[in-house]
C-alpha cells in the first residue's frame, strides 16, 4: 500500500509544476473518494461481489492509465513530448521563428 501511494504522489509536481498543491488535493480528495465509494460497496453487498467489483474498478483503472497524458512528459503510446515541449514553447512566447533567428 505504501509503494503504491508514492507512486501516485511521485507523479503530482509532473503534471502542473505552477500548481502542484492544488493537483496533490485533488489526488487527495480522490483517494478518500475511492475509500468512501468501496465502503458503500461492502455496506450492500456480500464479500465476494465486493471483491469483484473492487478488482474490475482497479483493473480498469490500470488498464486505462496508459492514456494519461501530462504535458511535457513522452507517453507510452507516441512521442509526444517533443509537440508539448513546443506547444508549451509557443504558449510562453519562448520559441524563436526563422525570421527571428539570431544566426541571420
Amino acid at each position: 500500500v505504501q509503494a503504491s501511494e508514492g507512486a501516485v504522489y511521485a507523479v503530482v509536481p509532473y503534471v502542473r509544476p505552477p500548481v502542484t498543491g492544488s493537483v496533490a488535493g485533488l489526488v487527495g480528495a480522490g483517494g478518500n473518494f475511492g475509500g468512501v465509494v468501496f465502503s458503500i460497496i461492502f455496506r450492500y453487498y456480500q464479500d465476494r461481489p465486493a471483491f469483484i467489483i473492487m478488482g474490475v474498478i482497479a483493473a480498469a483503472s490500470a488498464l486505462l492509465s496508459p492514456l494519461i497524458v501530462i504535458q511535457g512528459q513522452s507517453v507510452i503510446f507516441c512521442n509526444c513530448a517533443d509537440k508539448a515541449r513546443l506547444g508549451l514553447q509557443k504558449a510562453r512566447g519562448t520559441v524563436l521563428n526563422r525570421v527571428d533567428s539570431p544566426n541571420r
